[in-house]
């Protein structure tokens, strides 16, 4: 009994050596590719996101100035008709007299 346990702890620590840790190492790089393409996803998703909420905005602002253009030019307004303002002559009566500022004693 005593010897398969022997063997089973010396399979074990040989069974376990470790890959080391670096890029050249498969399934690291697999889970950095797939992340790389998770994040340029997300973000070409936000990119068009904004670019098609700009898109919008531009393109009502150009409907509602064609929309305004061809009000404009098939309501006919006509002018203002000509007021005309009686002529009232402005008479001042020259019957208040100013005292003087400063008055001369004598």
């Amino acid at each position: 009994m005593q010897k398969i346990l022997y063997i089973f702890t010396i399979l074990c620590f040989l069974g376990c050596g470790e890959t080391p840790l670096n890029i050249s190492n498969t399934k690291i790089a697999n889970a950095l590719n797939l992340r790389k393409e998770e994040f340029i996803h997300s973000q070409l998703k936000i990119c068009k996101a904004n670019i098609n909420s700009e898109a919008q905005k531009y393109v009502d602002s150009l409907v509602s100035a064609e929309f305004l253009l061809v009000l404009s030019d098939s309501v006919f307004f006509p002018d203002r008709p000509i007021r005309e303002t009686p002529f009232v002559p402005v008479v001042v009566p020259d019957t208040i007299r100013a005292n003087p500022i400063f008055p001369i004693s004598n």
